[in-house]
C-alpha cells in the first residue's frame, strides 16, 4: 500500500510538471501572438510593396505569393489561438487545481498511514515494556543477580520505547522534508518555465513576487550529522553487547564466576528465559536504531537538496527581480490611477492598526518603558560628570607627558554613553505606538531595533563632529570642516530616515508592484537630497579638500569620487524608479546607505589608528631626546666643556632624531594606509557581496556568437554582457594597479631592501609591462579573443613591423634590452652623440634626458644600443677632473707643483684616494704647461670642484708671484746696420 501511494504521488508530480509547463506557455500566448502579428504585418507590407513593383520577376512573384499565403495563414492561426487562450488557460488551471488537490490528499493518506504504523510500533514497544515490568514485579526469588537481570530487561524495554517514539518523529519529519523537497522541485520547474515564457515582461515581476512568497519557510532539523555519528557508535556498542549474550550458557557461566554464586536448575532456567527475552528486545532495539539511521541519512540528504534548491531559487529570483521591471512606468497613466492606488494602500495601512487588545500589552510595555526610563535618568544624572571626564581627557592631549592612546577609545565610549538617552526615548515612543496600536507588537521589534541602531549611529556621529569634539581634538579634522559636516548631517538625518523606510510599504497587501506611496516618497526624498542636501555636501567636501591640498593620497581621490557620486546617484535612482525599476532602486538605496555607514566607520577607525601612531611617534621622539640630553649632560660633567657648544650639539642631535622618527612614521603610515584600504575594500565587498550573484543574470544576454574548434568538433561560443562587464572590470583593475604599482612597491619592497641605482625603476617598468600583458590577455580572452585567434593577427603584424614599422619595433626591443642589460639607469649622467644630460625616463619607444640647461631631450632607444654611449656613473660614480694651467717661462716649477697640490688638498670635494697629482707636461710656445688631476665622488661635484680649484690656484699664484702666462704677439723692427730691435706693438692672443 505504501509503495502504491508513492508511485501514484510520483505520477501526479510528473503530471503537475507538464500542466505547469502548458499553463505557463499558455499565459504567454498574448505576448507571443502580439510579437508574431507585428512581425508578420511588417513582412506582409514589404511583400505587397515588392509585388507592386514592376521590376519583380515572375519567379520572385511566385515565391512572394506563397510566403504571403503562409503569413496570412499564420495570422489566422494566431488569432484563433488568441481567441481560445482564455478557455485553454481556464482548462489548464482547473486540471492543475485538480492534480494539486489529489496530491494533497495522497500526502494526507501517506501521513495517516505513517501515523498508523507508528502507533502500532509504539504499542508493541509499550507492550514489551509492560511485560518486562510485570516480570520484574512478579519476581518470586530472592536472588539479587536475577533481580538485576530483570532490571536490565526493563531498562532495555524502556530504551526500545524511547527509540520507537524517536523513530516515529523521524518518520514524520522525513515525510515533511520530502514534501518540502517535492514542492521546491515543482516550484523550480515552474519558475524556469515562467522565466523562459515571460522574459522581460512586467508580468514576470508579479510571478517572481508570488513565487518568492510561496517558498517554504519550514524549519530544518539541526544536528543530524552528530546524530548520525552517535547512532552508528550506539549500534556498534549494542551489537557487541548482544553478541556477548548469544551463547546463553556461556553468559550464565560468566555470571557465576563474576558474582561467585551458584544457580539452581530452576534459577538457570529462569535466567535463560530472561536472557532470551532480552535478546529479542535488543534485536528490536537494533532494528529501530538502524531504521533511525537510515531515516536520518535520508533526511539529511533531502535537507541538503532543499537547501541547495532554495539557495538556487533565491539567487535566481533575486537576479530576475533586480533586472526586471517591478512596477509600471511613471507616466500619465500612473498619475490617472494614483488616487485609486493611494486609497487602496491607505485602507490597507488602516487595517494594520488594532486597538482592541491594548490592555493585554500594558504590563509588558510598562516594564520595558520603566527599564528604559531608569537607564535614561541614570545617564542624565551622570551627564555633567561624564562631560567633565571627556573635557579632562581632551586637556590631557595637549602635552605628550599626559597623552595616551587609550584616551581616544575612552572618549568615544563616554560620548556613546551620552548618546544613549535619546535612543532610549526613541525606543519608548516605539513601544508606546506598537504595544497600543498593533495586535502583535513583537512583529515590529526587528524594524524598531534597526531604526534605533540607525538613530544611535547618527546621534553619535553628530557628537563626534561637535566643536572641539573628538573629530577635531583627536582626529585633527579642521574645525570649519567638522562644523560643515555636522550641519549637513543634521539636515540629512530625516532624509536618510525616510529613505530607510520607503520600503516599509512593500509589505502591504499589494506588495512592491502596487506600492505607489513608496514610489512617491522615494522620488521626493531623492529630489530633496539632490537639490538641497547634495550641493551643501559637495561644498563641504570641497572645503575639506582644500585643507588636504598638499596631501595627494588616496583620501583626496576618495573625496572626489564621493563628490561626483553624490550628484549622479540620486539622478540615476530617480530615472530607475521612473522606468519601473522600483525594487532595483530600493535594493541599491539599502546598499548605498550600508556603504555610507561602512565608509564613515572606516574613517573613524583610520583616524584612531593615525592618532595611535602619532602618539607613539611623539613618545619615541621624546624618549630619544631625553636619552640624548642625559648623555650630553653626563659628557658635560665629565669633560667640563663649554655650555654653548653643548647646547648647540644637543639641538643638532634633536633635529636628527626628529627627522629619523618622522621617516619611521612615514613608512609605517604608508603600510597602515595600504592595510586600511584593503580593509575598506573588504567592508564594501561584504556590503555588496549579495548582489554579486545578480550579475550572473547578464550571462544570459548574448552580445555575439563565434565558432570555436574543440576535440568534439566545431561548437558555438557565446560572448555575453557579463563577459563584457568582467573584461571592463579587469581592465579597470589593471589600470588601477599600474597607476599605483610604484608606490605599492616602494612601501612593501624598496623601502625595506637596498637596491642599486635605477633597479627599482627597472623592476617597476617590467612589472608594469607584465601586468598590462596579463590584463589585456585576460580581458580579450573574456571577449572570446584568445591567443589561438590572435596569433594570426600578430603574425600578419610582424610582417608589417618588418617593413613600415621597423624603426618603432626596433626602439621597443631596444627599450627592453636597456631595461634588462641596464647600460643606462634612471639618474645616470650620460653623453650620447652631441647630447649630455641625466636620464629621467625610459619608455617603450624613447628615453628622456634632462640636459644641463633643464631642457628635455627625447632620444630613441635604438641609439643607446647601436651608437657609442658614455655613461659617467655606470659602475662607479668617481670621475677625474683635469685642471690645465700654463705659467710663464722662468717660474719656480717646484713651487708651482706645490701650490697646485695645496689647492687640491684644500678642496673638500676632492678625494684623498686616489690622491691628487700635478704634472709638468710640455714647453709651450709661451707657457710652461701643467696639469692638476684630481678625483671627485659624484658627477655633480665636478663643476663646483673646477670652480673652487681655478679660484684657489689663481689666488695662490698671485700670492706667490707666479705669473699665469698667456699667448702674445710682439712686433719688432730690426735695424740691419746696427742690429738694433725696436718694439712697436704687443698684442695678447686669445
Amino acid at each position: 500500500m505504501w509503495m502504491r501511494l508513492i508511485r501514484i504521488c510520483n505520477k501526479i508530480q510528473i503530471d503537475l510538471t507538464a500542466l505547469n509547463g502548458s499553463l505557463s506557455s499558455q499565459k504567454s500566448v498574448p505576448e507571443r501572438t502580439q510579437a508574431t502579428l507585428t512581425e508578420n504585418s511588417a513582412r506582409i507590407q514589404a511583400i505587397n510593396d515588392a509585388l507592386a513593383s514592376a521590376s519583380t520577376s515572375s519567379t520572385m512573384r511566385s515565391k512572394l505569393m506563397v510566403e504571403l499565403d503562409y503569413l496570412q495563414a499564420s495570422n489566422t492561426y494566431r488569432q484563433i489561438q488568441l481567441s481560445g487562450n482564455e478557455s485553454l488557460t481556464s482548462l489548464y488551471s482547473s486540471q492543475l487545481d485538480e492534480k494539486t488537490l489529489l496530491q494533497q490528499q495522497l500526502q494526507m493518506e501517506l501521513i495517516e498511514l505513517q501515523t498508523a504504523i507508528n502507533t502500532k510500533n509504539l504499542a508493541e514497544s509499550q507492550n514489551q515494556l509492560e511485560q518486562a515490568t510485570a516480570q520484574k514485579n512478579n519476581n518470586s526469588t530472592d536472588n539479587p543477580v536475577i533481580a538485576r537481570e530483570l532490571e536490565i530487561n526493563t531498562r532495555v524495554s524502556e530504551e526500545l520505547l524511547k527509540q520507537t517514539a524517536q523513530l516515529n518523529r523521524l518518520s514524520q519529519d522525513n515525510l515533511r522534508i520530502k514534501s518540502i523537497l517535492d514542492n521546491l522541485q515543482q516550484t523550480q520547474r515552474n519558475i524556469d518555465e515562467q522565466i523562459s515564457s515571460l522574459q522581460g515582461t512586467l508580468v514576470l515581476s508579479r510571478v517572481i513576487n508570488k513565487q518568492r512568497q510561496s517558498l517554504p519557510k519550514d524549519e530544518m532539523i539541526s544536528g543530524l550529522s552528530k546524530q548520525i555519528a552517535d547512532l552508528r557508535v550506539r549500534i556498534f556498542d549494542i551489537s557487541e553487547f548482544r553478541d556477548r549474550m548469544n551463547n546463553t550458557e556461556s553468559y550464565i557461566d560468566n555470571l557465576t564466576k563474576e558474582e561467585k554464586v551458584t544457580f539452581t536448575d530452576k534459577e538457570r532456567s529462569r535466567l535463560k528465559s530472561i536472557i532470551e527475552e532480552r535478546n529479542k528486545v535488543i534485536s528490536d532495539l537494533l532494528k529501530q536504531l538502524n531504521n533511525q539511521l537510515n531515516l536520518s541519512i535520508n533526511i539529511e540528504l533531502n535537507q541538503q537538496q532543499v537547501q541547495t534548491i532554495s539557495e538556487t531559487l533565491q539567487s535566481k529570483l533575486q537576479q530576475q527581480s533586480f533586472w526586471v521591471k517591478s512596477n509600471a512606468q511613471i507616466d500619465l497613466t500612473f498619475f490617472k490611477n494614483l488616487p485609486t492606488y493611494l486609497s487602496f494602500q491607505f485602507r490597507d495601512i488602516a487595517k494594520r492598526f488594532d486597538f482592541s487588545n491594548w490592555q493585554d500589552n500594558v504590563l509588558s510595555a510598562s516594564i520595558l518603558i520603566t527599564i528604559l526610563l531608569v537607564l535614561t535618568l541614570l545617564i542624565l544624572r551622570k551627564k555633567s560628570a561624564i562631560k567633565q571626564k571627556i573635557t579632562g581627557i581632551n586637556n590631557k592631549l595637549k602635552t605628550f607627558q599626559t597623552d595616551n592612546q587609550w584616551h581616544t577609545p575612552t572618549a568615544i565610549f563616554w560620548t556613546l554613553i551620552l548618546c544613549l538617552p535619546s535612543t532610549f526615548v526613541f525606543l519608548i515612543l516605539f513601544i508606546l505606538v506598537t504595544y497600543f496600536c498593533l495586535q502583535d507588537p513583537t512583529q515590529a521589534w526587528t524594524w524598531g531595533l534597526k531604526m534605533a541602531g540607525y538613530w544611535l549611529y547618527f546621534v553619535f556621529m553628530l557628537a563626534l563632529l561637535r566643536p572641539n569634539g573628538i573629530a577635531h581634538r583627536h582626529f585633527k579634522m579642521p574645525q570649519q570642516s567638522s562644523g560643515n559636516f555636522r550641519r549637513i548631517l543634521k539636515r540629512s538625518m530625516w532624509v536618510v530616515a525616510l529613505l530607510l523606510n520607503t520600503s516599509i510599504f512593500t509589505s502591504l497587501e499589494g506588495g512592491v508592484a502596487y506600492d505607489v506611496l513608496g514610489q512617491i516618497m522615494t522620488v521626493s526624498v531623492l529630489i530633496i537630497l539632490l537639490l538641497m542636501i547634495g550641493p551643501k555636501m559637495r561644498l563641504a567636501i570641497s572645503s575639506y579638500q582644500q585643507t588636504l591640498a598638499q596631501q595627494q593620497d588616496m583620501k583626496t581621490y576618495l573625496l572626489q569620487f564621493i563628490r561626483m557620486f553624490s550628484l549622479f546617484a540620486p539622478v540615476a535612482l530617480i530615472i530607475l524608479i521612473g522606468l519601473g525599476y522600483y525594487y532595483t532602486s530600493l535594493v541599491l538605496i539599502d546598499h548605498l546607505i550600508s556603504s555610507y555607514m561602512a565608509l564613515t566607520t572606516w574613517l573613524m577607525l583610520r583616524g584612531f589608528i593615525y592618532r595611535v601612531l602619532e602618539v607613539s611617534a611623539r613618545r619615541l621622539a621624546a624618549r630619544r631626546l631625553k636619552e640624548k640630553r642625559e648623555q650630553a649632560i653626563a659628557k658635560q660633567v665629565a669633560s667640563d666643556n663649554n655650555n654653548d657648544e653643548e647646547e648647540f650639539t644637543i639641538d643638532v642631535q634633536q633635529q636628527d632624531d626628529v627627522l629619523a622618527v618622522s621617516q619611521v612614521k612615514d613608512q609605517i603610515l604608508r603600510l597602515v594606509d595600504f592595510m586600511l584600504w584593503i580593509a575598506l575594500f573588504g567592508l564594501l565587498y561584504f556590503v555588496w557581496s549579495d548582489l554579486i550573484t545578480v550579475a550572473y543574470y547578464l550571462n544570459g544576454v548574448t552580445l555575439w556568437q563565434q565558432s570555436i574548434t574543440t576535440d568534439v568538433g566545431v561548437v558555438m561560443e557565446s560572448v555575453t554582457l557579463l563577459n563584457l562587464l568582467v573584461a571592463f572590470v579587469v581592465l579597470l583593475v589593471t589600470y588601477i594597479i599600474i597607476r599605483n604599482l610604484s608606490g605599492l612597491l616602494e612601501v612593501l619592497v624598496f623601502s625595506n631592501i637596498k637596491l642599486s641605482q635605477g633597479t627599482p625603476y627597472t623592476i617597476t617598468t617590467l612589472l608594469t609591462y607584465v601586468i598590462i600583458a596579463l590584463g589585456a590577455a585576460l580581458a580579450f580572452g573574456m571577449l572570446g579573443m584568445s591567443w589561438s585567434k590572435l596569433q594570426w593577427l600578430f603574425a600578419a603584424l610582424s610582417v608589417g613591423l618588418g617593413f613600415g614599422m621597423q624603426e618603432i619595433f626596433a626602439n621597443f626591443v631596444s627599450g627592453i634590452i636597456i631595461l634588462f642589460e641596464r647600460p643606462v639607469r634612471i639618474g645616470d649622467v650620460i653623453t650620447i652623440g652631441e647630447f649630455s644630460g641625466t636620464v629621467s625616463k625610459i619608455r617603450i619607444r624613447a628615453t628622456t634626458l634632462i640636459d644641463f640647461d633643464g631642457k628635455e631631450v627625447i632620444v630613441p632607444n635604438k641609439a643607446f644600443v647601436t651608437e657609442r654611449l658614455v655613461n659617467w656613473a655606470l659602475s662607479n660614480s668617481i670621475t677625474r677632473v683635469v685642471i690645465s694651467v700654463g705659467v710663464a717661462y722662468g717660474s719656480d716649477l717646484e713651487l708651482v707643483k706645490t701650490l697646485l697640490l695645496q689647492a687640491a688638498s684644500e678642496c673638500e670635494k676632492v678625494l684623498k684616494d686616489p690622491a691628487p697629482r700635478a704634472f709638468f707636461l710640455t714647453f709651450g710656445a709661451s707657457t710652461l704647461d701643467h696639469e692638476l688631476r684630481v678625483y671627485v665622488d659624484q658627477i655633480g661635484d665636478r663643476n663646483p670642484t673646477i670652480d673652487f680649484l681655478n679660484n684657489r690656484i689663481n689666488q695662490l699664484f698671485n700670492e706667490n708671484n707666479i705669473e699665469i702666462a698667456f699667448n702674445q704677439l710682439d712686433v719688432f723692427i730690426k735695424n740691419q746696420q746696427t742690429d738694433e730691435d725696436v718694439k712697436l706693438h704687443t698684442e695678447k692672443l686669445a
